[in-house]
Parts: structure tokens; C-alpha cells; sequence
């Protein structure tokens, strides 16, 4: 019997790729946000315009699944690294936030992210006394509410700054 392979068998509904259509629909921001249409992506990655066409419909239920090495070259072609897509796609995931900045956001964190795990584990092998049986997943939760308070205390005050100069006080 020859079924649709991207149909949920029990429902007859598009069965969820994971990850994948939270990181199309941030694709498609991009491309429309730089004016890159989907021949210039078929172009520029060597994926046939049809199967492009597929894979990056704007209707979730009329997707194709994304191969790896597809979403690679399409993250290349709109320049953005696998990780800043998905961070991108787990903010666009809450309806209820303001989404211009997602893009800002993810970089940032893209940013911070980049190179972290071989920094802590080069920090842990560097420290005498301490090893990797040190490191615990509650430190994480230390780090991530550290982290918050100084990201809210720093851009209080660039926002205290900003204030000051549009209220013509020149005196920082």
C-alpha cells in the first residue's frame, strides 16, 4: 500500500518534524526579510527549485521534510548557524511575545553559546582539585539566574542612559 510518508497514520494530519518547522518558518522570515526568493536559494544551494519549493511551503501542512544537509545549505544561504535558527524558532514558539527582536536575541545568545562547552571543560580541567564529577546540572540553574540578573541590571541601564539623553541630560 503506497501512503503519503508525511501523514500521521492514526489522525490522517501532518506529522510533526521535530524541530524542523519552527526553523522553516525562521528560513522564511529571513528570506523575505533579505529579498531571497526561493530560485535564488535553489540556486545558491544546488537543490532543485521544486523540491525548495516543497520543503519551504508556507503552509506547515504542505511541507516536505527538511535532509540535514539541506538545512544546512539553506542556513548558509540566509546566514544563520543551526543553533540561532532553533533559539529563533524557540522564541517565535511563544505567541504571546513581541517577535521583532527574535532575530537579535538569537544571535546573542548564538553568540554566547558558541565555543561555551569546550571553554567550561578546558576551565575544569585547568582547576587543581576539581574535575568533571564537579560539575552538576543545578550549576546550570545558578548560571541561567546569575545570568538574568546581569542581562536585566545591564539593559536597565542602557535604558536609564537612553532616557537621560532624550530628557537632555548629558551627564552619564
Amino acid at each position: 500500500m503506497n501512503r503519503p510518508l508525511m501523514l500521521n497514520d492514526m489522525a490522517g494530519e501532518p506529522v510533526s518534524h521535530g524541530d524542523s518547522a519552527g526553523v522553516v518558518d525562521v528560513i522564511l522570515d529571513r528570506l523575505e526579510s533579505r529579498r531571497i526568493s526561493v530560485r535564488m536559494v535553489s540556486a545558491q544551494t544546488g537543490i532543485k527549485k521544486s523540491r525548495a519549493s516543497n520543503i519551504l511551503h508556507r503552509d506547515p501542512r504542505k511541507r516536505h521534510p527538511m535532509r540535514i544537509d539541506e538545512k544546512a545549505a539553506i542556513l548558509q544561504v540566509v546566514g544563520l548557524t543551526y543553533i540561532e535558527a532553533a533559539l529563533a524558532a524557540d522564541i517565535m514558539a511563544t505567541p504571546e511575545r513581541e517577535q521583532s527582536g527574535q532575530g537579535s536575541i538569537a544571535t546573542m545568545l548564538d553568540q554566547l553559546l558558541e565555543g561555551l562547552p569546550s571553554d567550561i571543560a578546558e576551565l575544569v580541567e585547568h582547576i587543581d582539585g576539581v574535575d568533571y564529577s564537579d560539575v552538576r546540572p543545578e550549576h546550570g540553574i545558578r548560571l541561567r539566574a546569575l545570568l538574568l540578573r546581569f542581562l536585566e541590571k545591564h539593559y536597565k541601564d542602557i535604558g536609564d542612559r537612553r532616557l537621560r539623553r532624550f530628557d537632555g541630560d548629558d551627564q552619564f
